[in-house]
């Protein structure tokens, strides 16, 4: 690893040492970190601004020890004021759009991204979505375009069975984090967000030291740095905002290890009914959470776990699928972040009750019989099978972009995956899954089809 320093930041190189690909990292003085990924010869540019907020950021402690507290939705809120404000040349998706690039942005539990992809204006694109999303126009008619077109966006939720299935789950799950809150938010939630409460927000995290800035192409460090840290400078003279210390904890809220309620079942107009099971780690937890260490290997490591247990080859689903309690929709999903995780096993079902029951006493099993569970050779196949499509997904712009932004953000950088799938211990995966044995932790959601007379 090789480090430079310059008056306005400081850079470092480190080296895959799977693949012999380079990562530059630089930091402003601000606390701004840039991450370049060089591809050489490739067309196509990928560049992101990440910022670690998201929606269950509601109730904090700034910087200078005062509580706030942001009704739910209010990240999401925010991203579509960054995305959705049209000056005078336009909104920033129009004005990106007309650069020729593709943009979008994701807010997430405890993040949110804004990035595009391009294969001209690179720079003058990243220097309109930092201009962007450092300095929003919140005025109250614009604040009220995008209040209603975040209710049509809930409307459309209520109208998907797989969403009311989701959402009624986490509901279920916690009692008081706000991971159980829909990231965006309620019609009561939406209704209290004001430009003021919005200018707060952007005061409280949208300031430099907390973005994550990244750029994945054929551009190389010495040209393209001190532009983008010019840029940088430029932002933080002209806002003092962008000068403080703007560090940020979410407030301790207590939570039980078990779920809040066992199960939520709902009735709709639907061809064929949903169900999920969710099951509910009690650590990390917003007064205990994971150091960025720790999260990526939990993550990994459960994600190659499941892929063993609840894959369409293995024989919990083919157990299921033959008597037809399941088809192709079932999977899982493995949320982990650093205040909370659960894994959301489920899918479309003919008889979502009795789909749910079977799911919960195989994973129940599962969790009593971890000697047995993934079986070691299966376990190690997918293991390399999971480190050779890592590897081989860093061939893609975007992927290997999404992925970065991703890692930033949790506290550790990109070449930290592949040493970490080499690095898991088997024995300390299967002690990791032990939760899967505790039925308090179990909830599940059930969306039942109406019986239609004819």
């Amino acid at each position: 690893m090789s480090m430079v320093e310059d008056r306005t930041y400081s850079c470092y190189t480190k080296r895959d040492p799977y693949t012999g690909r380079e990562m530059q990292v630089a930091r402003h003085s601000s606390g701004c970190s840039v991450t370049l990924l060089p591809r050489p010869g490739f067309v196509h540019s990928f560049a992101a601004v990440g910022i670690p907020y998201g929606s269950i950021h509601t109730q904090v402690v700034d910087s200078d020890g005062v509580k706030k507290s942001f009704p739910p939705g209010s990240a999401h809120f925010f991203e579509h004021m960054v995305f959705g404000e049209a000056g005078s040349e336009g909104s920033l998706f129009e004005q990106l759009s007309e650069l020729g690039a593709r943009a979008n942005a994701l807010t997430g539990y405890c993040d949110t991204v804004y990035y595009f992809v391009t294969i001209e204006n690179v720079e003058r694109c990243l220097q309109l979505l930092l201009d962007a999303v450092t300095e929003v126009d919140l005025l109250p008619a614009s604040v009220e375009r995008e209040r209603a077109i975040i209710l049509s966006e809930l409307g459309l939720d209520r109208d998907s069975s797989e969403q009311i299935c989701f959402t009624n789950l986490m509901r279920a799950m916690w009692k008081n984090h706000p991971a159980g809150e829909h990231i965006i938010g309620s019609e009561a939630s939406l209704a209290k967000i004001t430009p003021a409460i919005l200018a707060d927000f952007a005061d409280t995290f949208y300031t430099l030291p907390n973005f994550s800035i990244v750029l994945v192409g054929d551009h190389e460090a010495e040209t393209i740095f001190p532009k983008i840290m010019a840029n940088l400078d430029s932002i933080r003279n002209g806002n003092r905002r962008h000068c403080r210390n703007s560090r940020f904890d979410s407030l301790p809220l207590p939570e039980p290890a078990e779920v809040a309620e066992k199960m939520v079942c709902v009735t709709r107009d639907v061809l064929i009914g949903q169900f999920l099971i969710g099951i509910k780690l009690p650590a990390p937890t917003l007064s205990n959470s994971f150091n960025s260490r720790d999260l990526l290997s939990l993550r990994l490591s459960g994600r190659l776990f499941f892929d063993s247990i609840l894959g369409d080859t293995a024989p919990l689903f083919t157990k299921l699928e033959s008597v037809g309690l399941v088809n192709d929709s079932f999977g899982y999903t493995w949320i982990c972040e650093n205040s909370f995780a659960t894994l959301v096993v489920g899918g479309e079902s003919a008889d979502p009750a009795a789909a749910a029951d079977a799911v919960k006493a195989e994973l129940l099993a599962i969790g009593r019989d971890l000697t047995t569970h993934p079986n070691l050779d299966d376990y190690e196949r997918q293991r390399r099978i999971e480190t050779g499509d890592f590897i081989r997904s860093l061939d893609s712009i975007s992927s290997t972009g999404m992925a970065a932004t991703e890692s930033v953000l949790s506290g550790s950088d990109l070449f930290d995956y592949a040493l970490l799938y080499r690095d898991i211990d088997p024995a300390a995966v299967i002690r990791a899954m032990d939760f899967l044995s505790n039925e308090a932790y179990y909830c599940s959601s059930l969306v039942l089809a109406e019986t239609r007379t004819h």
